[in-house]
């Protein structure tokens, strides 16, 4: 199984030149194991660039149309990274989305 959980804050106080609810938590999980934080309160301290993290995996993505493998740099931690490898399974797994109607996949929740 892999999910991505996120929260982001939404601060009254912003610079001019900060980008509006940019940052908060953000949490892969994959099977039982989980990377980020994810707390029920807001505590700037562990707040990381949730919009860095979203452009970061939507890039990957767009690059394991063409790779096998990709890594993601964890920009917040100096020296990490993440791995993401292209699956078979993905393929029968949007195959099958395609034969639900719309109005029922908008409706679903499709769990990888």
């Amino acid at each position: 199984m892999f999910s991505i959980r996120y929260k982001v804050f939404f601060d009254e106080i912003y610079d001019d030149h900060e980008l509006k609810g940019a940052d908060g938590y953000f949490q892969i999980q994959v099977d039982n194991g989980n990377y980020g934080l994810f707390l029920s309160e807001e505590l700037d301290v562990f707040s990381v660039s949730v919009y860095w993290w979203f452009y970061y995996f939507l890039e990957a993505t767009e690059l394991l149309k063409n790779e096998k493998q990709v890594y993601i740099s964890d920009i917040e931690t100096p020296q990490v990274w993440i791995e993401l490898k292209k699956l078979i399974v993905i393929i029968f797994l949007l195959a099958k989305l395609m034969q639900i109607n719309q109005k029922e996949a908008m409706q679903s929740n499709v769990v990888i």
